[in-house]
């Protein structure tokens, strides 16, 4: 009797055959994606609301709401999308499956006092969305640095073949983030580009206070801290002392104006 070799997730494995070694390659499965941004997801969340409120019903009454035909496909997508979210719940029953908006649905919809952190909530609840935050540390990688880690699945334990579903999965990921404000100033990997041609806080009211402190040169990873916020500023390569002391001083006219005294 042969032990059988023991396996890890993912791991390659070989396997003796009438003296042929077979070598079992790790079989990855494409995991499911939300097709809409959570902004458009809640839309058509609300669209169900409108009419039914919480009651449950049948999907293909929902695709008529959404515009689809009885017999779209694209329905169930939408229906998996809302779930994805915690927006929906869907129940099967004898004759049609049905679907209910839920109570974190209604307290998003209706802009509950915690509306702000149920949006977060609801943001990273797509299992590959909180899976690339994670990943990616809290932050959003650039487009090709993410196309080519889900493609290949070197920080996943998936790899996605199709170029339009990664392409996809990237907008949705970048749109639903920034919706749901998890970052300041809409903070962008520059940890292998260097960071030469990112954008950073383009607002009027981020220009007015970068040009009041003759800040025009500073690098552009750089990114307005929000008043009454506390946090860390992480500089991803080197910078002389004049832009150093640049960002130090702004960051204690921030700290002033929110009054918070800045530490030494």
């Amino acid at each position: 009797m042969t032990n059988s070799p023991k396996v890890t997730k993912n791991q390659e494995i070989s396997t003796t055959t009438e003296n042929k070694t077979v070598i079992k390659k790790p079989r990855y499965r494409s995991p499911n994606y939300p097709i809409y941004g959570l902004e458009e997801a809640i839309t058509l969340a609300e669209k169900v609301y409108k009419e039914y409120e919480m009651q449950p019903i049948p999907i293909d009454m929902a695709g008529k709401l959404w515009g689809f035909k009885e017999k779209s496909g694209h329905i169930l997508q939408v229906v998996a999308t809302l779930n994805s979210y915690g927006l929906t719940v869907t129940h099967d029953s004898l004759d049609k499956r049905k679907i209910q908006i839920s109570a974190q649905g209604e307290h998003i919809i209706r802009k509950a006092p915690n509306y702000t952190e149920l949006i977060k909530k609801s943001a990273l609840e797509p299992k590959i969305f909180k899976t690339i935050w994670e990943k990616s540390k809290g932050i959003i990688p650039k487009p090709d640095l993410l196309d080519r880690d889900l493609e290949w699945g070197e920080d996943f334990n998936f790899k996605i073949k199709n170029q339009r579903t990664r392409q996809t999965i990237i907008k949705n990921y970048s749109d639903t983030i920034k919706f749901a404000k998890l970052l300041l100033g809409g903070k962008i990997d520059v940890s292998e580009s260097g960071g030469d041609d990112m954008p950073f806080d383009n607002s009027l009211e981020g220009k007015q206070k970068l040009d009041s402190l003759g800040a025009k040169s500073l690098p552009q990873d750089f990114f307005v801290l929000e008043s009454k916020l506390i946090g860390s500023l992480k500089i991803r390569y080197p910078m002389t002392e004049q832009k150093v002391k640049v960002i130090q001083d702004f960051i204690n006219a921030e700290s002033t104006e929110s009054g918070i005294e800045p530490k030494k």
